[in-house]
């Protein structure tokens, strides 16, 4: 059970801290120990969920997502060649949310992107998403863990959107938090210059 203000992540619906732990009848005579959510990041949104709620989980500390980096290069790609299963797969570890699962997710995806720009080919715009989506999932945990605040998108000189990152006070753009993900891609690279050498 968790205590307030712990910080945990609600399956894909991102990171909330715990404000409450409250009494709640959620079926008539039935009260229910229920904890009251708010959003971290994006949009102030506040959640009344059960406890027993199996999608909630603690965010890894800095200590677990040092041993999650470590374990990288042991990790294959598990790249799924049905599109339907693949995105069936993909789409649930998503909605997971676990941390382990989407590095997974990234390396597999990032290693067929790299294995496809060798012909000159990309992503499907559906994978692309997902591979997004994952990296952002992934950025929330990291950047709660070492302290790293983040803060609306803003729109860069170029005309782009870009997150703007607090970092103990200072300001830290996308480019340099992504040095986090290098990780995950040089384990993908690897993996990808591996298989094709063996072929």
């Amino acid at each position: 059970m968790f205590k307030e203000k712990d910080y945990v992540r609600y399956g894909s619906r991102g990171i909330f801290q715990v404000e409450q732990i409250i009494k709640k009848e959620l079926k008539p005579r039935h009260p229910e120990t229920c904890y009251v959510l708010s959003s971290v990041y994006g949009i102030h949104t506040q959640i009344v969920t059960p406890a027993s709620n199996p999608q909630l989980r603690r965010v890894m500390n800095r200590e677990e997502i040092d041993r999650m980096i470590d374990e990288m290069p042991l990790l294959e790609s598990d790249w799924i060649d049905d599109k339907r299963k693949r995105e069936e797969t993909y789409r649930s570890i998503l909605e997971e949310g676990d941390g382990h699962k989407l590095a997974q997710l990234i390396i597999s995806i990032y290693s067929q992107k790299q294995d496809k720009l060798k012909d000159r080919k990309s992503l499907s715009r559906t994978d692309a998403e997902m591979l997004e989506r994952a990296e952002d999932l992934l950025h929330e945990e990291i950047s709660l863990s070492f302290k790293i605040k983040r803060r609306l998108p803003i729109t860069s000189s170029a005309g782009s959107k870009t997150n703007n990152l607090d970092y103990h006070g200072r300001t830290v753009s996308d480019a340099e938090f992504s040095v986090f993900l290098w990780y995950f891609k040089t384990a993908a690279d690897w993996l990808s210059s591996s298989s094709s050498s063996k072929a």
